[in-house]
């Protein structure tokens, strides 16, 4: 760490691209933020960047709170001369780079390693690691910046170990949890831990509630057809349906766009997250929490009309069912209710 930290001092920090993982989640977020701290307390400037889309109303509420300055990767163009003097990566591997990265500081498994530094360790959260570089490089926490990255970097750990309920958490995800606590600013992170439901997230959970199969120790709830900007509520609702007693294996699926996305949590060990998404071609997963993604031609979906949409989703919804069933080994799908209400 102190060696990456010294390298990072010596480079060219005048216009610094700081890249945040393959989606918006509040880890990354406050990891990004860290980073660019730390390189204007080296007299540096540093722009943050992320990909994907806000449509979690958390992570809305994540960058509104913490007045982050964020722009999204697909508002510049990378390229040689664009102006960049150095990229670097936290929470995410440079293969989810517009540009590779000199650096790469991570918490998942090691890939593909940076041009000039890499730091990946497995443990629960990048914003404990960027907690110990914020440390190393003197990083004050009793101010008013300090305090904003502490709430950051706390929320961080909080939301990417489950509240250190994963097994990967490590002694310094708990170290550095208990500094960013101790020093946060106590409304901010209220404000975050709080955030606000939106009506339709409310709408959305009746609907996945009312249609769920639940059998065994299954349920896969159905969305049926949402906005692209709702498809935050997806994991959401996956997160909160896996909190019913009895329940191994948790499906909430929906159709956004020309996508079917599924989120799965498993609270089974024995059951992995990565082996049931695997079925449906697409996504990924850890530590009991997962997405698949099963894309659609574009062209075919542009002009379909609502009750069409449906009736596919209800295809697609019928067949996850069955795949869970039989993946978690609870036979056959009972009856169930269609997909018909307005979202």
């Amino acid at each position: 760490m102190s060696t990456l930290l010294e390298q990072i001092k010596q480079v060219d920090l005048g216009n610094v691209a700081i890249f945040s993982g393959a989606g918006v989640d509040p880890d990354g977020l406050a990891s990004s933020l860290a980073m660019k701290m730390i390189v204007e307390s080296f007299g540096g400037n540093a722009q943050c960047f992320y990909r994907g889309s806000f449509n979690r109303p958390q992570n809305k509420t994540v960058r509104e709170v913490l007045a982050l300055s964020l722009k999204g990767v697909d508002e510049t163009d990378f390229n040689a001369d664009c102006g960049y003097t150095l990229y670097i990566s936290v929470d995410g591997p440079g293969e989810v780079c517009p540009m590779w990265p000199d650096f790469i500081i991570d918490h998942h498994k090691p890939g593909k390693e940076a041009s000039k530094g890499t730091d990946v360790r497995e443990i629960g959260s990048a914003s404990a690691i960027l907690w110990e570089y914020c440390m190393a490089a003197g990083i004050d926490f009793e101010d008013e910046k300090g305090k904003k990255l502490a709430t950051a970097l706390a929320v961080g750990i909080l939301t990417d170990t489950n509240n250190f309920k994963i097994p990967q958490c490590a002694e310094l995800d708990f170290k550095a949890a208990a500094h960013c606590l101790q020093n946060k600013d106590y409304k901010t992170f209220l404000a975050i831990q709080n955030w606000s439901k939106p009506a339709y997230y409310h709408d959305l959970y009746s609907i996945g509630w009312e249609s769920k199969i639940m059998t065994g120790t299954v349920l896969v709830a159905p969305l049926g057809p949402i906005p692209s900007g709702r498809a935050g509520i997806i994991s959401d609702l996956a997160e909160k349906f896996g909190e019913t007693d009895g329940i191994n294996l948790c499906a909430v699926v929906a159709m956004v766009n020309s996508q079917i996305i599924m989120s799965v949590r498993i609270s089974n060990s024995s059951i992995g997250v990565k082996d049931f998404v695997k079925i449906f071609g697409g996504g990924g997963g850890k530590d009991g929490a997962g997405v698949a993604i099963i894309d659609m031609p574009e062209p075919l979906f542009s002009n379909v009309n609502d009750e069409d949409r449906k009736r596919v989703f209800n295809s697609f919804f019928s067949i996850i069912v069955d795949k869970a069933l039989e993946f978690a080994g609870d036979g056959a799908r009972p009856e169930r209710q269609l997909i018909d209400k307005e979202q």
